[in-house]
């Protein structure tokens, strides 16, 4: 077995084969790139509640019996 960098080189039948061990600097992939720029709640966005308005009048009737 030999070390070439990050990688290490295995003799299978004759042929060597890269299998890869670790990566020293990992980089941020592209959704955990996202999720670790995106905007952070803060302390007053938290304690945040949703409006709350007034029930709404009760909506008119579908139908109006003018004649019999």
């Amino acid at each position: 077995m030999q070390m070439v960098g990050s990688l290490v080189a295995k003799p299978v039948a004759g042929r060597r084969t890269l299998v890869i061990v670790g990566s020293t600097h990992p980089q941020h992939k592209a959704v955990k790139l996202m999720n670790h720029r995106r905007p952070k709640k803060k302390g007053a966005d938290r304690r945040h509640k949703a409006a709350e308005y007034a029930p709404l009048p009760p909506p008119p009737a579908e139908y109006t019996v003018v004649s019999k």
